[in-house]
């Protein structure tokens, strides 16, 4: 005796991140058990399984880790033991491509005058969600370097900065999916007292041994450069 049209039921398509892994079950109604199940569509990763869990076949998982960006358009169809088949049960596996920053550099700022800059993302699966990573020389959101800046979760760099120079600012980005990229800035406030910030008493240096250091400036608008007042020793 049947038990009514056979039918598929699918879960939800799933966005996955590259070297993500899916654990999808597929479930069959109606007919005669036992069941098959066929999955057509796309090629799968190697590695990736869809086979059945129970001894009826009533329910088959789908299984595997999918290493690179694509979409997977699978469908699955259901036989039973009198030979009826199936509608097929569509599925889509979309692997997101990897997150990166679109944003390259960050613009030119000047004492006293509103900054705003605004980081972007790409690939991945939005909403994105910046914030300032460890050892960056900004400090969080609600204070800033330089003075009157912040950086907003949206990824808004803005205020008023109130002193010159260049600081290093490392931003991290955030995806729906969980992905993280760091990525370094340089932020150039022109304007501003014009100093040299390495210190006055420099690294002794060896006899014979080669010495190397790098001497910063704060302040004026860079880009600086520095000339000796006499020979060096």
């Amino acid at each position: 005796i049947s038990g009514g049209p056979l039918l598929v039921t699918a879960p939800p398509s799933p966005v996955i991140a590259p070297n993500g892994s899916v654990d999808l079950l597929f479930h069959v109604s109606g007919g005669v058990p036992p069941y098959t199940m066929t999955l057509t569509g796309a090629t799968l990763p190697p590695g990736v399984t869809f086979l059945k869990t129970t001894a009826t076949g009533d329910t088959y998982e789908l299984k595997g880790v999918f290493p690179a960006a694509g979409v997977f358009n699978l469908s699955v169809v259901a036989s039973d033991s009198l030979g009826n088949v199936s509608p097929g049960a569509p599925v889509t596996i979309t692997v997101a491509s990897p997150l990166v920053f679109a944003s390259a550099t960050l613009p030119l700022g000047s004492v006293g005058q509103p900054y705003t800059a605004t980081l972007q993302a790409s690939g991945g699966k939005a909403p994105f969600t910046f914030s300032l990573a460890p050892g960056s020389s900004m400090p969080a959101a609600g204070s800033s370097l330089p003075a009157g800046l912040s950086l907003s979760p949206a990824g808004v760099i803005s205020g008023t900065p109130l002193s010159g120079g260049q600081s290093m600012v490392s931003v991290t980005v955030t995806d729906a999916l969980l992905q993280t990229v760091t990525a370094q800035f340089t932020l150039s406030i022109s304007g501003g007292t014009l100093a040299i910030a390495t210190p006055s008493v420099l690294p002794a240096a060896v006899t014979g041994m080669p010495y190397s250091q790098t001497l910063l400036a704060t302040g004026g608008v860079p880009p600086y450069s520095f000339k000796f007042d006499g020979a060096p020793p």
